[in-house]
């Protein structure tokens, strides 16, 4: 396998990509809370939070235009529609991950034992849009 040398220019690009992704992310956080919110019993018919992550919500998230905005048009759609900072939203996000590494930490300390909650890392890809599936 070779080395590709990245140019200047494709590295901004992947960094660009890279707040895209993670404000998208921040995004899709806030939107499945809200959505455990309003549908208390989505997940009655699943077995675990993640088939109802995949069959009541994600889907959805997939389809939602929000993805075929320019980093520029969701910075905007995030300080104008939704009335977000960048730090405040991203603040949400880390809240949210730091959350999960506490419970699972805890889980794992009581039972001597390994948990499959995922702790999301940037690089990961679980799914086409690079999210992690919860």
């Amino acid at each position: 396998m070779a080395i590709k040398l990245v140019t200047k220019s494709e590295q901004q690009l992947i960094e660009i990509a890279k707040k895209k992704t993670t404000l998208l992310d921040a995004i899709r956080v806030m939107s499945w809370n809200q959505f455990k919110l309003d549908n208390p019993d989505y997940n009655k018919e699943y077995d675990d939070n993640l088939k109802a992550y995949a069959n009541e919500f994600g889907n959805d998230w997939k389809a939602d235009p929000i993805h075929e905005k320019s980093l520029d048009e969701l910075v905007e759609f995030i300080k104008i529609d939704l009335g977000f900072t960048i730090e405040e939203l991203l603040e949400y996000r880390k809240i949210h991950y730091g959350e999960k590494a506490e419970i699972k930490a805890r889980v794992e300390a009581k039972g001597n034992f390994s948990v499959s909650v995922s702790n999301y890392q940037e690089a990961e890809n679980d799914d086409e849009f690079g999210y992690p599936p919860y």
